[in-house]
């Protein structure tokens, strides 16, 4: 079982393979549905700030892009090592602001959301950035509310994921007031556009805090997991987006309070994967390495 405080997860569908980055250690693992196994590397990525996992179904490689340590880096890992991608036009990331990312097979090209200081048009607040295996280009719109727009962000940990099905990239905010909701947006080949049927808040519940949500290829849903706000206490809920509205599900049995999980879609068992994180209700934090599978109906602790 693998000991790690800061977890990024990916599927690798070509393998069968769940794998693990420990964004602090920088060790490698793999989860099969049954066992994880360390990975022993001869290369490693370096200690990041901030980095998210992502699978390259056009070339069958996973990659991790993050803040290294805060410089924008490209790593891929083809389940033996990891190498280095050079990547042109690389910007100055917030070490510890919240880097997400998902890979859009149509377009082979990677997307990302980060805070940028350095070397971007909007120097101190989120961008968004295209990577198609060379340079990293900017996106012109950044995709939040008002506040963003009028350049006072209160959101703290942006989600994406990619709808491949109708080519839509799903956005979910937390962390923070008014800018807490999800948004679709639409990309026509040069920028992204904000769907009129989606720019209020998503109706998930406004205290969204910490969270991961993947996409569920086989029921063509978003799931989303994370801890809520509720008066004085925490609380953890499941949400599912069809691709017209957020949804509470009430699975019979659920993960407990936690932030700083990480979440895949296996796609062979058709099963979401969640690993990690640490009990929020504890004033030390204390990490629970746990592995969780969610099926559409409950969750199990494997």
């Amino acid at each position: 079982m693998p000991m790690v405080d800061r977890p990024s997860l990916a599927y690798d569908s070509q393998r069968q393979k769940t794998v693990l980055y420990d964004g602090h250690s920088g060790c490698t693992w793999e989860y099969d549905g049954t066992f994880w196994e360390l990975i022993e590397t001869e290369t490693s990525p370096p200690s990041s700030g901030s980095e998210k996992l992502i699978y390259d179904s056009t070339q069958g490689l996973i990659r991790l892009v993050g803040t290294f340590p805060n410089w924008s880096e490209v790593w891929q890992y083809n389940g033996i090592d990891w190498q280095r991608v050079i990547a042109e036009n690389s910007f100055y990331l917030f070490s510890s602001g919240w880097v997400t990312a998902a890979y859009m097979p149509d377009k082979q090209a990677i997307y990302l959301l980060g805070a940028c200081l350095e070397k971007c048009s909007n120097e101190g607040h989120y961008s968004g950035w295209l990577f198609e295996g060379k340079s990293w280009v900017e996106e012109g719109i950044i995709p939040f509310g008002a506040d963003a727009a009028a350049g006072e962000p209160t959101y703290m940990t942006p989600e994406v994921v990619y709808l491949e099905d109708n080519q839509t990239l799903v956005l979910q905010t937390g962390f923070g007031g008014k800018t807490i909701g999800s948004w679709a947006l639409n990309y026509d080949g040069r920028e992204w556009e904000i769907s009129e049927d989606s720019t209020s808040t998503s109706g998930i519940n406004d205290l969204l805090l910490f969270f991961d949500m993947v996409y569920d290829t086989e029921r063509k849903v978003v799931v989303l997991f994370g801890a809520f706000q509720e008066g004085e206490k925490l609380i953890v809920e499941t949400w599912e987006y069809d691709g017209i509205e957020w949804k509470q599900v009430f699975p019979q049995r659920s993960p407990s309070v936690r932030v700083w999980h990480a979440m895949a879609y296996d796609s062979h068992r058709k099963v979401v994967v969640l690993y990690g994180g640490s009990d929020y209700t504890d004033d030390n934090f204390p990490n629970l390495y746990e592995t969780w599978e969610y099926d559409g109906v409950t969750w199990t602790q494997k």
